[in-house]
């Protein structure tokens, strides 16, 4: 699930950069939790006796970034279509027109 979340976070960073959008708040905020879901994922990974309690947070983190990217690419993929549909019912009442 959690690849899942990456993978339409991933996507919905690529789409904004291919719409030249890199200064919008949803890029920003993509990157903002790509980021933390990088570095926690790493600490996890790491399995050093000395730091286990920064492991244990860095999943808790993960988990929040998984989230909040989640979150980001529903709302955006939500609007995304809102405004296809707006557009094909604005060529729609053109034709009849």
């Amino acid at each position: 699930m959690s690849m899942l979340a990456i993978l339409f976070g991933g996507f919905v960073l690529a789409d904004l950069k291919k719409r030249n959008l890199k200064g919008s708040a949803a890029f920003k905020i993509s990157i903002f939790f790509m980021a933390i879901t990088v570095v926690s994922g790493l600490f996890m990974l790491i399995k050093f006796n000395s730091i286990t309690h920064i492991v244990g947070v860095a999943y808790t983190i993960f988990d929040v970034a998984i989230i909040g990217l989640s979150f980001v690419s529903i709302v955006y993929f939500v609007n995304k279509s809102f405004v296809l549909l707006e557009k094909t019912k604005d060529n729609t009442e053109n034709k009849v027109s």
